[in-house]
């Protein structure tokens, strides 16, 4: 009698007769036990079916099956070879590199964008694409509280100016808000010393509700020594009147300076009154001035009505602050437009970006040998997380010491209605921080997770009935290896070079426990079906990984699929998790195939010696009393080997009827078998009633339902209408995802992302030209372009409805205003062919006289001829094409306020030139060709990625036109265009990635299964999961992002494994 009919013990020292084989799965699904078997039966005759399929899968049993036995017999060292090579890889964890910027995570990595962003990187340096601005947000604290009364907005006062005055001392330098913020430019003087006083008068760029009132003043902290004994700073400065002061006091002295120059830069910037003349908030506040509207009557101001059309700010010609970027959450009103509630206000603080910090100080102040771009932004991030600081400290009323060196702390300063209001900040610089603390593997969780799925395997692999059958040794040490294996792959994705980031760090850990608990099942599974007559006691491992093996390596290859296929969508956080998952699979795979056999084999060498499960050194010797137990089986049944439908080739056997009665014993390992006999109407065994409910349940009631036809009939048609219905709801599916939805719950940057998007919905944007094109020559084309840009909604307009003036219009009004200016001087004589009377000219008049006479040509750049002959603007608009370039030197050096608040970004940067109306040298230097401008805009009612991306699209057709049709290089940039534009190919990528992963499967089990209805029967079911996943997004409302598309895609793969599952073990 061969190994396999002999009775044999247990691992309970109780006989197992040979008469149960008939109820085991080698008898029950042939195919999937034993594929030889089956392939020899079909080679006889005895059976029909696919040959190609049984032989391909004859093979690989094979060689999986000689693994197992390999591994079986040198269990032990395979354990340790295993534990050292993953103990090596975790040495990779320490060159970790992780990354915390926001742009260069969820930010749309394609050709274009990337094309776009090195041309921006190339002439305006590293960090200008990003986000670089102080953002600070007031709300009320209670619901019946308003923002739109004198108290919240002297909170909001105070608050800001104390949070503001913050200061860091890094590189040798004392760095404040006047040394960071990007502000307007004084043209220069010639005079080092004045034109520094001039620079630090200038106030920075701010948008905020302040500046409609004095208090706004008190945002600008400079105080300016402009003559002895003359002192002040904005607060109570009237311009005008400290300029007349000034020249009082030089011509007192018989000193001489540029006066009408200055007093021209001030009227042509806005600054004749500063703010002088605004309404106080608290008129009865003594430092309010005399002039403020409401001193006299001393009524506070309305609010609502004074921010209704927005604020100006000092320079009112160009520091405008927009309503809808400082109040939000506006209800106005009917008649007049005022605003009536508001539910916010916000102040931004333009900060100079690494770059522009970094070469406006090189030369100047700052001497340190470390003085680099990247040390600039470490400047910038101590000063904006000191800002956040004093801001959490201000609110909680905590008090900050008089020098972080000293213990000694200055007194508590009382904001008074402080408590009334909710004060929230954003930086970059926090966002970064945020997005770094929880970026790094949270050991803690990652074992307590570990733990908490190790109690629950044991206690699902734990036996009541059998100490020895009982397999939680089995589960704990699988666990401990997942992690161990998770370890490693993670250590070599690190060496490998790949970048982590929050969600490599806080998702693949967990992802890993998943996948691998789930394969573990499979394996303990097949372990515990195993009986002990079927094969030698030195193959039984080879049995289980030829029953379990197949399934595993099949679905983590699908897995693995799935992750190569989610390369297709071009975020860069989820490229970097999919390239990383994939190695994980690859030593999941691994894993499961080389070291879990291993632990197997150790846990059968304890079963055979009689030991217990996790007390090994407990022995339980084999008692008669249990082997009486087991007999009751009837004599061997008759066996017929036939094939059984739908699937031609699976090769089964069938127990002819017989009124017998089967082994309680056997109930576990052989649920198929029961559900056979009960399907062909056969005695049910009368162990059945002993079973737990749960099981009975499942054996004889759940299973029992599909073998009614109605049932069957009922479910078609359920499935049918469900995937009609799942097929409208694809098409309500929206695009989406919100900015705080990147970062964690429950801090600053994401209740900010959440106010900003409820109540502002305000963004900068510009429009980038580039060089290859003809500035000079085809300005009328430049202009045409921008006003193209009326017809975009979502742009904010000046107050008379236009459009935003570019550099190309203010450029022409400043040489409009110098030639009005040289006119006059001619027509009174002042200037003549030949020059100009020093005395009687104007200084723009005498500007007028050199630029005229510029020709533009190296060889000859002066010609007197053409004083008369042109204008500097002709009468259709176009700057003179000639001179274009010179007048550009001139006009970013003489008229640097509006150069500067153009905020064209010109590259390269015209070099400075000075005019001295008393220099008659005449040639001025001629500027390079632009190959950077920006046209910048402010966007509003962007509430939602649909409005985003409609406008996204609008300003591309535009681009894009002008790009093809008139040869006008330029795109458009802003955060709008770097978040949102993914969705415009998302979803084709997210279809090019499901395709690639269906592909894959097919291809994968048509090489291992060589079986075309199985595939395609697999294949139908994943299109369907897919389009059921899909609609359960609609359904529960969930959008549609680079998120939840690769949650879907890797559902996909996890799909795979019951379909395998269930079509491998059927047959």
């Amino acid at each position: 009698m061969t190994p396999a009919l002999e009775a044999s013990f247990d691992q309970e020292g109780c006989i197992s007769p040979p008469e149960d084989k008939h109820t085991s799965d080698l008898y029950i699904r042939t195919t999937w036990v034993d594929a030889a078997l089956a392939y020899s039966l079909l080679k006889k005759g005895k059976v029909a079916g696919q040959r190609a399929s049984l032989f391909m899968l004859r093979l690989v049993q094979q060689e999986i099956s000689h693994l197992g036995c390999f591994i079986q017999r040198h269990a032990t060292i395979i354990l340790i070879l295993s534990t050292i090579f993953l103990l090596a890889n975790c040495i990779g964890l320490k060159s970790v590199v992780y990354e915390t910027r926001i742009d260069r995570l969820w930010f749309e990595d394609s050709e274009n964008l990337n094309n776009e962003r090195s041309y921006t990187k190339k002439w305006q340096g590293e960090d200008e694409t990003v986000l670089n601005n102080q953002m600070f947000v007031q709300r009320p604290a209670f619901p019946n509280t308003s923002v739109l009364t004198p108290e919240a907005l002297i909170a909001h006062s105070d608050v800001l100016k104390r949070a503001s005055s913050v200061s860091v001392d890094m590189y040798d330098k004392h760095w404040e808000l006047q040394h960071l913020c990007a502000a307007l430019s004084f043209p220069s003087f010639e005079d080092g010393m004045v034109d520094r006083i001039l620079e630090d008068t200038m106030p920075c760029f701010i948008m905020t509700p302040l500046y409609c009132f004095w208090e706004g003043s008190r945002l600008i902290p400079q105080r300016f020594p402009i003559i002895p004994n003359i002192t002040g700073d904005w607060t109570n400065v009237n311009p005008k009147e400290l300029i007349s002061e000034h020249r009082k006091a030089i011509e007192k002295y018989g000193g001489k300076f540029f006066y009408e120059k200055l007093e021209n830069t001030i009227e042509q910037a806005g600054l004749n009154l500063g703010f002088s003349q605004k309404a106080c908030l608290n008129p009865e506040n003594p430092e309010c001035p005399k002039t403020a509207e409401n001193k006299k009557t001393m009524a506070p101001p309305n609010v609502g009505s004074k921010l209704s059309f927005g604020c100006d700010g000092m320079a009112s010609r160009y520091m405008h602050s927009p309503v809808e970027a400082i109040v939000g959450g506006v209800k106005e009103s009917k008649t007049n437009g005022e605003i009536m509630e508001a539910a916010a206000l916000q102040t931004i603080i333009y900060l100079m970006s690494p770059t522009n910090l970094y070469t406006y100080w090189k030369n100047d102040e700052v001497h340190h040998s470390d003085w680099s771009p990247a040390n600039a932004a470490l400047v910038l991030k101590a000063w904006q997380l000191k800002f956040e600081n004093e801001v959490a400290r201000l609110t909680k009323g905590l008090r900050s010491p008089v020098n972080e060196e000293d213990d000694m702390f200055e007194a508590e300063i009382t904001i008074p209605n402080l408590n009334q209001f909710s004060f929230v900040t954003f930086t970059s610089a926090n966002l970064e921080k945020i997005i770094a603390d929880n970026t790094s593997f949270d050991l803690c969780q990652i074992i307590v997770g570990y733990i908490i799925v190790a109690l629950y395997v044991v206690l699902a692999m734990f036996r009541v009935d059998s100490a020895v059958k009982s397999k939680c040794s089995v589960a704990m040490i699988a666990v401990v290896f997942i992690l161990l294996n998770t370890a490693a792959g993670l250590g070599m994705c690190a060496m490998l070079g790949l970048i982590f980031n929050m969600a490599t760090s806080n998702i693949l850990p967990f992802l890993s426990l998943a996948i691998g608990i789930s394969d573990v099942f499979v394996f303990t599974k097949a372990y515990a079906e195993q009986p002990s007559w079927q094969s030698r006691p030195e193959e039984q491992v080879g049995c289980i990984l030829r029953k379990a093996g197949i399934n595993v390596m099949l679905t983590s290859m699908c897995k693995i699929a799935a992750f190569i296929a989610a390369g297709w969508v071009p975020i860069p956080a989820m490229r970097a998790i999919s390239m990383q998952g994939g190695v994980l699979m690859l030593f999941h795979m691994a894993f499961m195939l080389l070291v879990m056999p291993a632990v197997i084999s150790i846990d059968i060498k304890r079963r055979q010696a009689g030991r217990y499960d996790l007390l090994w050194p407990v022995r339980v010797k084999p008692s008669v009393g249990a082997i009486r137990k087991l007999d009751i089986f009837k004599p061997m049944r008759q066996a017929v080997a036939v094939t059984m439908p739908p699937n031609s080739h699976i090769v089964t056997t069938v127990l002819a009827p017989e009124d017998t009665e089967m082994p309680c014993s056997e109930i576990d390992a052989n649920k198929d078998s029961l559900h056979r006999t009960l399907e062909d109407g056969w005695p049910v065994p009368q162990c059945v009633n002993k079973c737990s409910s749960l099981k009975r349940l499942a054996v004889v009631k759940y299973s029992m339902l599909f073998t009614y036809s109605g049932v069957k009939v009922f479910l078609f048609v359920w499935m049918i209408g469900w995937l009609i219905f799942s097929g409208i709801n694809i098409t309500n599916l929206k695009n989406g995802l919100e900015l705080k939805d990147l970062v964690p719950a429950s801090t600053s940057v994401h209740e900010y992302f959440h106010l900003h998007t409820s109540y502002f919905n305000f963004y900068n944007m510009h429009i980038t030209t580039k060089g290859a094109f003809n500035y000079n020559t085809k300005q009328a084309l430049l202009h045409d372009f921008h006003s193209k840009f009326i017809g975009v909604n979502n742009i904010i307009r000046e107050q008379d409805g236009g459009l935003p003036r570019f550099w190309l219009a203010t450029f022409k009004e400043w040489l409009i205003d110098i030639q009005l200016a040289f006119d006059e001087d001619w027509r009174n004589g002042h200037i003549t062919m030949e020059g100009w009377n020093k005395s009687a000219a104007s200084e723009r008049g005498i500007l007028g006289y050199k630029l005229l006479v510029q020709t533009g040509r190296p060889d000859h750049p002066v010609d007197k001829s053409q004083l008369t002959k042109i204008k500097l603007v002709d009468s259709n608009g176009n700057i003179y094409s000639r001179g274009f370039y010179n007048y550009l030197t001139a006009w970013a050096s003489h008229d640097a306020v509006g150069y500067s608040a153009s905020k064209a970004n010109m590259r390269p940067e015209p070099k400075p030139w000075y005019h001295d109306p008393n220099d008659f040298a005449l040639a001025i230097p001629k500027a390079k060709s632009i190959m950077y401008a920006e046209m910048p805009f402010n966007l509003r009612d962007l509430n939602d990625t649909n409005s985003i991306v409609q406008f996204i699209a609008e300003v591309r057709d535009i681009c894009n036109s002008y790009s093809k049709s008139y040869n006008i290089p330029c795109y458009p940039s802003g955060i709008p265009f770097m978040f949102w534009e993914q969705y415009f190919m998302l979803r084709r990528f997210l279809l090019f990635g499901v395709a690639t992963l269906l592909a894959s499967i097919i291809l994968i089990l048509m090489l291992m299964t060589v079986n075309i209805f199985l595939t395609t029967l697999i294949t139908a079911y994943l299109v369907i999961c897919c389009v059921q996943i899909i609609s359960l997004y609609s359904i529960f409302g969930i959008s549609l992002s680079a998120i939840s598309g690769l949650v879907a895609l890797y559902g996909l793969a996890f799909c795979v494994q019951p379909a395998l599952n269930i079509s491998l073990v059927s047959g």
